[in-house]
């Protein structure tokens, strides 16, 4: 779609068709969008690990904490199996967010440093 001159707008109604079309309604939206996270996430990741930089790195953080989120958020029974793992999950967000949220707050003057040469405050 892409290459045949697609906006933004095209993409979108496209997704949503591609999670009509998968029966991704109600509960299996969840599922869907945990799924196209896990992608995002794993792009991220890898990334990150060939030193993409630290926004990229901040991006793979916030990405593992949207996944494990969502993880949770897919689970409407207590006698689903996955149940079980939601305090997991809960305490790998919770990591993981706090991670990016230092990250985050050290870019402003990584980005002065790397841009402008100058460290901001100083």
């Amino acid at each position: 779609m892409l290459e045949r001159g697609a906006g933004s707008r095209e993409l979108s109604l496209a997704r949503q068709q591609v999670l009509k079309a998968s029966g991704a309604d109600g509960p299996g939206v969840m599922g869907a969008l945990h799924w196209q996270t896990g992608h995002v996430q794993h792009l991220l990741k890898g990334l990150d690990e060939e030193g993409c930089g630290p926004v990229i790195a901040a991006a793979a953080r916030t990405a593992s904490a949207l996944l494990s989120l969502l993880a949770c958020s897919a689970v409407f029974s207590t006698e689903d199996e996955r149940a079980g793992q939601i305090p997991a999950e809960l305490a790998s967000a919770r990591e993981a967010l706090a991670e990016a949220l230092a990250e985050i707050e050290e870019l402003p003057a990584t980005a002065a440093a790397m841009f402008l040469g100058t460290v901001p405050g100083m």
